[in-house]
This record gives structure tokens, C-alpha cells and sequence, in this order.
């Protein structure tokens, strides 16, 4: 079950990607936000997310006082998910996404839509408190169980006019071959607390529905590949003594860093661009990435890397940072490791409306990735990017000072 635990977890890697907004309560207290107050932090959150250097995205907030629209992102960008998958080269995912958050509507809902040209993929979908969304893309065949579907469910409540309490998580659930059904807690993360976020005031009384969601014609960007001058990527050495080399593993017990789950002996062992450290007693990563070197000598850098004219080991022209193998890689090779999965993605196609201007429907390996990780990935990651703006801004009331830069950590689920 390697690859269902690498597709929910890539919140660390990526892009991800979804939901939440801000907390105003401060010692129990509703603090009332203004409307334009309400409609800022929207603005700002749009703001934030685009400004992360490490995902190629742009986002916006669509007004400034209207109750109407002002509680809506888009967003468009690109991302290149580092797949586990054998003889699998990388794969890019370029979407727009956008979300709008109906308050003014009894029960609330959310619509979220989620658009891939180049996949063909089109889902839009409206949600209400305590729903269950099937993850277009999201069954594994789990053999011998059965199927695995993962879910999103959102958590609404409007507990003042001013405020939305919100949350969200993934659960998974397994269909087995004998007709039963069950959602393994041990599967089931929280992607966003519950928070309260602010929201405009309604202008007109409680509405039955809210108006649909137009999606217009998507062109989102490629990807770009970050340029060499940018600082290379630094990875300390563990300091303490693996708890899981050599040691049974399982879908529930993963191996740490560096090491893979041999599916032959079902031990951890260190994957092939890392080394056992007898000292340290764990694997350590071959690359030298960061580290001080001379210019003059040889092979002070690790594999694939050289001795740049600041003294610092950097990846040598036409390779690239790996953030799976944790080494200089070719940028035009694919990438391959010994970590196979131990289930398969099904290949039954999406069902999905059509797309103007796209190419057909594929059933290949990398549309169903891209598909799946697009639904994951890159809501988990919008997500993580919201939830530290809520954080950010709620210490700010705390007369804290809580910066979002890429050094922040992010949800790990």
C-alpha cells in the first residue's frame, strides 16, 4: 500500500492544496469583523499563496466588500509531482482551482471546482457540513481487501453572522471482496483543525441555494525550471540512531528517512542513493549538497555535483535537485527507484464533464496519477497555505509576530 501512502502524505512535498480561513476570537471573545475586514483577509490569503517560491501558483480574491464574491480564490499553477512509480518519469500537473464559500445559504455549502487541461479533467462539486466527497481519481485496488476510496469531509457550522467554523479531513474507505465496508482509523488524517474564519455579512435574508459556479476556458502556466543561481537545498545528517533499520515493515509501520520497505523480507533497508553510517548508526544521504568545498580538489561533492565558484557543492549543469532520492538527478531522465508499490491505481477512466480545447481523455498511468494527485495534492497544499495564514493571522491579536516563509512547516499527514 505504498503508493495510497505516498499520494495522501505529499503535503510535505509539494504543492498540495486546500481550504480553511482565519480565527478572530481572542480569550473566548467574538471579535466582529468589519466587511471589508472580512473581504481582506480573502485578498490576503490570495496574496500569501501566490507568493510561496516553491509552488508555481497564482491565486486571486474577486472584490473587496461584496458578500457576494468576495469569499472566493482562484487560482492556476503548475506542479511536478517525483513519482515512486518504476520506469515513471515526473509528472506535471497545470490546473486552475478555485473554491467559494457560501455563507449567505441554509444549510452552508462550498463549491470547488478543479480543472486539468491536459488531462482532460474537469470536476466541480458543491459540499455541505459533515459530507462525505469521493476523490475523483482516488481508488486503489487493494488486493486482497478490496478497494480503497479516499474522501474528503468538511466540517461548517456558522456559529455567529460573522464567523464560519471550518474544518477538514481524509479518511479512506475499504470495500472488500466479501461485501463489507469500513474506514480504518489508523487511515484517517486531520488536514484543518477547526477553525472560525470570518465572513461578510449577509445582505439580503438566509438564501435556499447559492448560484452555481461558471467555469470559463482554463490556461494555466507550465512549469519552470527553478534556476541554478538559486541556493541548492541542504539536508543535515540524522543525529540520532534509526528506530526502523532492519526492523519489520508494513503499510502501518513505515520506514524512516532513507530507507524503503524490501518487499521480499518486509525489513527496512537503506534505498540505494543513501549509505549506512555505522557511527550514526542510519542512513545517510549521499549528496553533499550545501556543504563548504575547494574548488581545486575532486570528488569533495557528492554524485552528480560539483564545487561551485562560492566554495559550496551544487548540482552540476543539467541536473536538478531530486526531492525523492535527495540527489542530483538529469533533468530528462526518468525517475526510478527500487521502491515498488504494492498496489495499483485502477484503470477505469475519470468521469468528467468535457473541456474545451483539451486533448482526450487518457487512461494511461500518468493521467491517472496526475489525476489523483491533482485531487490530493494540490488541495492538501492550498490547505497548508491558508491554515498558516490563519495561524499568522490570529497571532497578530496575540501581539505575536508568526511569519509565513518557506522555511514554515507544513501539515504532516
Amino acid at each position: 500500500m505504498a503508493m495510497k501512502t505516498t499520494t495522501i502524505s505529499q503535503s510535505n512535498c509539494v504543492f498540495l492544496s486546500f481550504l480553511v480561513i482565519l480565527i478572530l476570537t481572542v480569550s473566548g471573545e467574538d471579535i466582529v469583523p468589519t466587511e471589508h475586514e472580512a473581504c481582506q483577509f480573502w485578498q490576503n490569503v490570495a496574496h500569501q499563496m501566490s507568493a510561496q517560491t516553491r509552488s508555481q501558483m497564482h491565486c486571486t480574491s474577486n472584490g473587496t466588500s461584496s458578500a457576494d464574491v468576495c469569499t472566493k480564490l482562484d487560482c492556476t499553477g503548475t506542479y511536478k509531482y517525483q513519482t515512486f512509480i518504476p520506469s515513471s518519469s515526473d509528472v506535471e500537473v497545470d490546473y486552475c482551482f478555485g473554491i467559494v464559500l457560501n455563507h449567505c445559504v441554509e444549510p452552508i455549502t462550498l463549491d470547488i471546482y478543479l480543472q486539468m487541461p491536459h488531462q482532460s479533467v474537469s470536476f466541480q462539486q458543491r459540499v455541505q457540513h459533515d459530507e462525505m466527497m469521493k476523490i475523483p481519481g482516488g481508488s486503489f485496488k487493494e488486493s486482497p481487501l478490496g478497494t480503497a476510496d479516499v474522501f474528503l469531509n468538511f466540517h461548517m457550522v456558522k456559529i455567529s453572522p460573522h464567523h464560519v467554523e471550518f474544518g477538514m479531513s481524509v479518511k479512506v474507505r475499504i470495500s472488500t471482496t466479501v461485501g463489507l465496508e469500513f474506514w480504518p482509523r489508523d487511515l484517517q488524517r486531520t488536514l484543518v483543525p477547526k477553525e472560525n474564519i470570518p465572513v461578510p455579512p449577509c445582505e439580503s435574508k438566509v438564501l435556499a441555494t447559492a448560484p452555481s459556479i461558471t467555469l470559463g476556458t482554463c490556461q494555466p502556466p507550465h512549469w519552470r525550471q527553478p534556476s541554478s543561481s538559486e541556493a541548492p537545498p541542504t539536508h543535515s545528517k540524522p543525529t540520532e540512531k534509526s528506530a526502523t533499520l532492519n526492523k519489520t515493515c508494513s503499510d502501518m509501520i513505515i520506514c524512516s528517512n532513507g530507507e524503503g520497505c524490501n518487499i521480499e523480507t518486509k525489513l527496512c533497508q537503506c534505498t540505494p542513493d543513501f549509505l549506512y553510517d555505522a557511527k550514526i548508526g542510519a542512513c545517510v544521504s549521499l549528496n553533499q549538497l550545501g556543504e563548504k568545498c575547494d574548488i581545486d580538489m575532486m570528488n569533495e561533492c557528492g554524485p552528480n555535483e560539483m564545487c561551485d565558484k562560492n566554495g559550496v557543492c551544487d548540482c552540476i549543469d543539467g541536473h536538478s535537485y531530486n526531492t525523492i532520492r535527495q540527489i542530483c538527478v538529469h533533468q530528462d531522465i526518468d525517475i526510478v527507484t527500487t521502491i515498488t508499490t504494492m498496489i495499483s491505481p485502477i484503470t477505469t477512466p475519470i468521469t468528467h464533464a468535457p473541456l474545451a480545447n483539451t486533448a482526450q481523455s487518457s487512461t494511461n498511468s500518468t493521467a491517472i496519477i496526475a489525476g489523483c494527485v491533482s485531487a490530493v495534492v494540490v488541495l492538501v497544499i492550498i490547505g497548508v497555505v491558508i491554515y498558516l495564514a490563519i495561524r499568522r493571522k490570529q497571532s497578530q491579536y496575540y501581539d505575536r509576530h508568526a511569519l509565513i516563509s518557506d522555511d514554515d512547516d507544513p501539515l504532516v499527514i
